[in-house]
């Protein structure tokens, strides 16, 4: 924990590695059973990912963000869109779990739910979406693969 908030501390305007390093201290926490801080971890984590996805959307959202944070999203291809959304998926799913330690169930059901919907916008993004709905499909009638 003390490394990932020693990196966290050099005030680095890298978005994918802030994001990474609090993604990685929550795992931590997880495993020292500090479920609340773990969950505040993701949060941050989760909100990079979102600040970048608006800032890619909307300008006038992007034009507000700090001048590092700006270089860094503009530095972001699209792999590393994709690792920072992956980051922001584990994320959730860890904060889900440290709630249902906390007997939380309402807020790790809308974490559940947060990370199906980015599960699925990942997905589509990639070309994937399509492809897994058209084998998870039932065969048609009177097709070989239905018999």
């Amino acid at each position: 924990v003390k490394c990932y908030t020693s990196a966290l501390l050099c005030n680095s305007s890298d978005v994918l590695l802030r994001a990474v390093c609090h993604a990685n201290r929550a795992n931590s926490h997880l495993a020292t059973s500090n479920f609340g801080h773990a969950i505040r971890d993701c949060n941050a984590t989760v909100a990079m990912f979102e600040a970048v996805r608006r800032g890619n959307e909307r300008t006038d959202y992007f034009e507000k963000m700090p001048a590092g944070w700006q270089r860094s999203i503009r530095a972001l291809d699209a792999e590393g869109m994709t690792t920072l959304r992956r980051v922001a998926l584990k994320c959730m799913v860890r904060a889900a779990s440290a709630c249902l330690q906390l007997e939380r169930f309402a807020a790790a059901i809308t974490y559940c739910q947060k990370a199906q919907d980015l599960f699925w916008h990942c997905d589509e993004d990639e070309g994937g979406a399509s492809e897994k709905s058209s084998k998870n499909k039932a065969p048609e009638k009177g097709s070989k693969r239905g018999r």
